[in-house]
């Protein structure tokens, strides 16, 4: 999957187009060349959808058999500005452990996996961003100087930033801030260095912590009509749109940097692209039937594929697992489930999903880990929004290599 993303986030702090950013789907495949300059993308031909490949006797023996993040729901205390916290949960893949870390609005993994970051409200209703070990002890505040209102956070790939929200007008304690302007900003690693991006959008880090991507809408009260990639200073790199009636969704980095994938919608008809990281070379995948889109793309580690999510018409989200390339993309759920989201496992072997109700194989909600061939190899129990705990190694040569 692309660079880590908070583990949840209160869609009230964003608002609608931020909503509308995190609806994303794809499918069967049609390839097109760079997209002519009017920007209008030819039609895609859909190839057959293949049904999930059943896995005998399933086992849990691998070598990344790590922690995992989840959320579990509100916690029931209630916080200064009027929400709930959400209470995080760190377990073990073999289910030997399961402890409590923290409550808040947010939680994710630092980068090198050492440590969980948990974003909350502090008595005078501005942010806080508490450090952990997984398990729950050592925690320490970040001096970071932070306004009412600001957050979601998005720490970069290397460690060395911090990309967030920042509302451009006062907000009340009550997050009153709806419809109110907000604008991406960066900051050093330890909150100094804080600089505004752009005057509006949504970003999302590529693996290397230098550049991200940039959803803008020309209406705030629109989805995004522009798709840019920026350095961190906010130089524009590259740039797709604004176009009448084209919408831009949830760009997903791959692992290694070299493509994009991001939804586009014209008159109605959405697509998945797949596409360089200079926004060239689009590749343009359609949803197999009638579908439709249901949640972001998530990378295998080696980039080799791509999980994503269709919705049913009766409002069930599956999983479907799909080449960048489009061809042949294949059915992971079973039917008569709704699953919620997915991440894989830093090996790529193993998939996490969160399953909101019972399925007719038998097997109880929750988190469950299964294998790229959809059997289900261990239960987690209750949560949601599973993260697995990074690597450490490429955090280490990231830090050892010249700054920028």
């Amino acid at each position: 999957m692309a660079a880590a993303q908070p583990v949840s986030f209160r869609p009230r702090q964003i608002g609608a187009f931020a909503a509308l950013t995190l609806l994303l789907t794809v499918g069967c495949v049609a390839q097109s060349s760079v997209p002519p300059a009017s920007g209008s993308l030819p039609a895609a031909t859909a190839s057959p959808s293949l049904p999930a490949t059943p896995t005998p006797a399933p086992t849990l023996s691998v070598p990344d058999a790590r922690r995992l993040l989840l959320i579990s729901g509100s916690s029931g205390a209630q916080l200064p500005d009027g929400g709930f916290a959400t209470a995080f949960w760190v377990v073990e893949l073999d289910g030997s452990y399961r402890t409590q870390i923290g409550t808040g609005l947010s939680a994710q993994w630092s980068p090198g996996g050492t440590r969980i970051y948990i974003t909350g409200v502090g008595s005078d209703c501005k942010p806080t961003m508490t450090s952990v070990k997984p398990d729950g002890t050592d925690a320490m505040v970040l001096p970071f100087e932070l306004r009412i209102g600001d957050g979601p956070f998005w720490w970069s790939p290397d460690g060395r930033h911090v990309a967030f929200i920042r509302y451009r007008d006062p907000v009340l304690c009550t997050h009153s801030s709806i419809g109110l302007p907000w604008e991406p900003w960066v900051m050093d690693a330890d909150g100094s260095h804080q600089h505004r991006l752009a005057t509006d959008g949504l970003v999302s880090w590529d693996p290397g912590g230098q550049k991200l991507a940039l959803l803008r809408a020309s209406d705030p009260n629109a989805p995004a009509d522009s798709l840019s990639v920026v350095s961190i200073t906010g130089a524009v790199l590259a740039s797709l749109g604004p176009e009448p009636g084209v919408y831009y969704e949830a760009p997903a980095w791959s692992p290694d940097g070299a493509r994009l994938a991001f939804g586009r919608t014209e008159a109605n008809d959405w697509r998945l692209i797949v596409a360089s990281s200079d926004l060239t070379g689009v590749v343009m995948l359609s949803p197999p039937g009638n579908a439709l889109n249901a949640g972001p793309p998530s990378w295998s580690p080696d980039a080799s594929a791509l999980v994503f999510s269709l919705q049913t018409p009766d409002v069930r989200n599956l999983f479907w697992i799909v080449g960048p390339d489009g061809l042949a993309p294949r059915l992971l759920s079973p039917a008569g489930v709704n699953e919620i989201n997915v991440a894989w496992s830093p090996s790529g072997s193993l998939l996490a999903v969160a399953r909101d109700g019972a399925a007719p194989d038998g097997v109880s909600p929750g988190i469950l880990v299964l294998d790229q061939g959809g059997a289900t190899l261990a239960g987690l129990g209750a949560g949601q929004d599973p993260r697995w705990q990074p690597e450490l190694q490429p955090l280490l040569d990231a830090l050892s290599s010249p700054g920028p």
